[in-house]
């Protein structure tokens, strides 16, 4: 194996750098530190736990001030497979910079030059993250195949917009959605997953959430209106039941009808948001405050493992702890009955998620050694929008059969974006690997010194990021809060077992094998997996594909 390139810097390593240089303050500044961790602490509570009634009134607040309420976009080709299709689509990001959360468009049409070529009565569906239904191949829940369908039905039309919002737990959050399915789900004795019935039926999403005394729908489509406009989108075919959407577009004057329907769908009337005729000093001072926030938003999106890195250190030196548990529910997915559980990251702010099989509460993860164990990161462009050019929602299928086949295992499943840089280092390296042709087709772009594609650690590296800063440290905590003492690690990924280690989990290597031919693009991703093998040191060679 080729001695590693890659110019990365670990996470470990500007951790203990933080670290050091922290430890050696006096105690006026060690207190100022303090200070700072607290404030970190409650920034990120505030975030998990925000309610609605503060994102609405912050909303509007931007809206009277004449500030967008979603970042400019960034833009990057997306090459995927929709059945058996091959497709390319303009793949759009916006920061929202009331909830700090990033929405996604999927475009099918012209927009090559910036603009869609008939924007009147454009396909449009519009998805709620749902994490469980999404990445875990959840059960008992048509979320995902209605995020499916419709990128169908956009396929057959040529040309329509998906967005996919962040508001999971149909707005609520993963604290909430904890609770509800609890409400929804029950282990027995056995092990095995009923669900509650109320009138001799399965209580629905909706009455779960009733049950434990919140909204039944908290969540909010205002922003999806937003985004409609800035692609110059003003009339659509919405393909929805939701009355809600339609009256959130209709409220902020985009005209609908709904998809497969010749009537308009009459609406609220439209919001006509106008800047605050206002010359006082206390709108300038909230100006400026707003615009501040959202400079605050996109700073922190543009280089997130600095700041990781950093806040890590400061909770290790005031001994805080990295993540905070939000509780567990029973799922059921295709893959079996797992626990499923919700971290908050003090480090990040994210919410990252874990699945136990074998339930960790009544001791079948038996005394916790040599546990079967898969830390994966977030891909949300293979696992939610089956884009071809990697295998993530491969290995995290196959990591969940092989534990189910162990017969007890967890799954970690880390919120980090683009290996560590965020979503905005993805969609840098996106833009470097795969451009449009004149016909619209999304093709990777090809390494003039080389007349090979470029692959993801050299389209990072264009980018001047790293390929490779993700902090696997709190993976550690999760585990060891379900009881896990060391682990059997799917994995060919050094940096995961170092790291495992040193946050004192013993690990026992074993390679994660795909099956190259259940991906959609097999030679291109053997391709990949042999060049993270060179460059990032990956455990992997030629036979480590089944089957060959």
């Amino acid at each position: 194996m080729q001695e590693k390139k890659s110019r990365n810097i670990p996470a470990n390593e500007r951790t203990r750098e933080t670290l050091e240089r922290l430890s050696a303050l006096g105690e006026p500044q060690k207190y100022v530190e303090e200070v700072r961790v607290r404030g970190l602490m409650q920034r990120c509570d505030a975030r998990w736990y925000a309610n609605r009634v503060s994102h609405t009134a912050m909303r509007e607040e931007l809206l009277e001030h004449g500030l967008p309420i979603v970042s400019t976009p960034l833009t990057a080709p997306l090459p995927t497979k929709v059945g058996e299709r091959f497709v390319g689509w303009s793949y759009n990001i916006y920061l929202d910079y009331v909830t700090g959360e990033h929405h996604a468009a999927l475009i099918l049409g012209d927009t090559k030059k910036g603009a869609l070529s008939d924007p009147q009565d454009f396909p449009v569906r519009i998805h709620s993250s749902s994490k469980v239904s999404d990445i875990f191949f959840g059960k008992n829940s048509d979320s995902y195949q209605k995020f499916e369908d419709g990128m169908k039905e956009i396929v057959k039309a040529g040309r329509g917009v998906i967005l996919y919002l962040e508001q999971d737990g149909r707005g609520h959050g993963a604290p909430t959605k904890i609770r509800a399915l609890n409400e929804r789900y029950q282990f027995t004795e056995k092990g095995v997953i009923t669900e509650t019935t109320q009138n001799g039926r399965p209580l629905s999403v909706e009455d779960a959430y009733e049950r434990i005394g919140v909204q039944r729908d908290k969540r909010d489509y205002v922003v999806a209106a937003h985004i409609l406009k800035d692609l110059g989108i003003n009339s659509v075919a919405l393909m929805t039941n939701s009355a809600s959407k339609v009256a959130a577009l209709t409220s902020e004057g985009i005209s609908v009808k709904l998809w497969g329907d010749e009537h308009q769908f009459l609406g609220k009337e439209p919001n006509r948001w106008v800047r605050r005729d206002d010359e006082s000093t206390e709108f300038w001072g909230r100006l400026e405050q707003l615009q501040e926030l959202c400079v605050d938003r996109e700073l922190e999106a543009s280089k997130p493992w600095e700041s990781i890195a950093d806040n890590r250190a400061r909770l290790e030196l005031l001994k805080k702890p990295l993540v905070k548990e939000f509780g567990s529910a029973p799922v059921p997915t295709t893959e079996g009955d797992w626990t499923y559980y919700a971290f908050g990251d003090y480090t990040s702010g994210e919410i990252h998620r874990m699945l136990v099989y074998g339930d960790s509460k009544n001791g079948s993860l038996g005394d916790g050694n040599d546990v079967l164990v898969r830390v994966h990161s977030s891909c949300k462009t293979n696992e939610i929008f089956h884009s071809t050019n990697c295998e993530c929602q491969e290995e995290l299928r196959t990591a969940m059969e092989e534990i189910r086949t162990e017969g007890r295992g967890v799954i970690v499943y880390l919120d980090q974006e683009g290996r560590g840089t965020g979503i905005v280092g993805k969609m840098a390296q996106l833009q470097n690997m795969f451009t449009f042709t004149e016909n619209g087709h999304a093709v990777p772009r090809v390494d003039e010194s080389t007349g090979r594609p470029i692959q993801t650690v050299a389209a990072y590296e264009m980018a001047n990021f790293p390929s490779e800063v993700r902090d696997f440290t709190v993976a550690t905590q999760m585990l060891k809060a379900v009881g896990v003492n060391s682990v059997t690690m799917m994995t060919n990924n050094p940096l995961k077992i170092s790291m495992l280690r040193e946050g004192g989990i013993p690990v026992t290597p074993k390679k994660i094998v795909v099956d190259i031919n259940r991906l959609a693009d097999a030679e291109m991703l053997k391709r990949e997996l042999l060049d993270k093998a060179e460059y990032l040191g990956h455990d992997i060679g030629e036979g480590d594909f089944s089957p060959q």
